[in-house]
């Protein structure tokens, strides 16, 4: 029975924080997370990776076999051969800038064809001696229009803020119920907003077409998504400044009468949600929460301490 609750349990249900769990991995400013170690003093990249949980499996791997850089030395030479093929050229979202701190000189065009052959007629240029390429210039004799030899990284892909944020609008209704509406259309109540601004950009994809509600909700486990945040309450502190932060969790449950009831106060939320899967499986007898309890803390006590000997060899 623990192993199979201790199987079920994430490291961190909680964003991405600096912890035993991430230990070597940093998230950079475009949602990507990096592998890094010290080794004889010198720090060693391990390369890039577009989730958490990518970024763990083969940092694990890492630490199976003394950090031998050759098991990640294929993504390494590809991320190298990505950054000299597109350097000097960023993204703002709608153009694409071309900038060289030479001469601290910078131009933009709407296509990444034309911000290669833009960079490759300036970049050498004197700065007495360069003229802004027209767009005529950039089209023509340009070698990039048959093709890129290397993919596109993500940090060049064009993203539309205006489209992103679709025209639907969220509606607080309780402190765990937030609704999805498209003008006056009701489409699904969410126990977050993160939740609920995640379906609102999912629903502007399809058009706000209700037919693909459910098939969205299936696609991306939903019902498992809406369960892992219900009946668990996090218990928040407004300081001086302004800012809020969370100092525990609560269970708290309905019963047949309609009242609330309170099954516990705890620091770490995955013992709080490991109490609440417990209670839901004893029908929220409160009898057997003492055990519940206990049980569940040793749960994670055992998964913590098995992962720092995991990590520290």
């Amino acid at each position: 029975m623990i192993s199979q609750y201790m199987e079920s349990l994430t490291y961190e249900p909680l964003p991405f924080t600096r912890n035993i769990y991430n230990r070597y991995i940093y998230k950079n400013s475009g949602d990507h997370y990096i592998i890094r170690k010290i080794i004889n003093g010198k720090q060693e990249n391990y390369g890039t990776y577009n989730s958490l949980e990518e970024a763990r499996t083969v940092r694990d791997q890492l630490i199976e076999n003394n950090w031998d850089k050759t098991i990640v030395q294929g993504k390494l030479d590809q991320e190298a051969q990505v950054k000299k093929y597109y350097h000097h050229i960023t993204c703002n979202g709608r153009y694409y800038t071309i900038f060289n701190h030479q001469n601290k000189y910078s131009g933009h065009t709407k296509t990444i064809e034309e911000a290669l052959y833009y960079r490759d007629l300036t970049f050498d240029l004197d700065k007495e001696d360069m003229v802004k390429p027209n767009e005529l210039d950039l089209v023509t004799g340009n070698p990039y229009l048959d093709g890129l030899e290397v993919p596109l990284p993500d940090r060049l892909v064009k993203t539309f803020k205006g489209t992103d944020y679709g025209t639907g609008h969220i509606m607080k209704k309780g402190k765990q119920s937030y609704h999805v509406y498209y003008g006056g259309t009701y489409y699904c109540a969410c126990p977050t907003y993160e939740m609920a601004y995640y379906m609102r950009q999912e629903l502007n994809k399809a058009d706000w077409d209700k037919s693909q509600l459910k098939s969205i909700q299936r696609k991306h486990g939903w019902s498992s998504m809406v369960m892992s945040k219900r009946w668990v309450y996090p218990q928040k502190y407004k300081k001086k400044d302004g800012t809020v932060k969370i100092m525990g969790y609560s269970v708290r449950h309905k019963n047949k009468d309609k009242r609330m009831i309170n099954y516990g106060y705890y620091k770490d939320k995955r013992v709080a949600e490991l109490v609440r899967d417990l209670l839901i499986e004893n029908d929220w007898n409160k009898d057997f929460l003492q055990t519940i309890q206990e049980f569940s803390f040793y749960c994670i006590r055992e998964l913590d301490h098995n992962w720092r000997c995991q990590l520290n060899g």
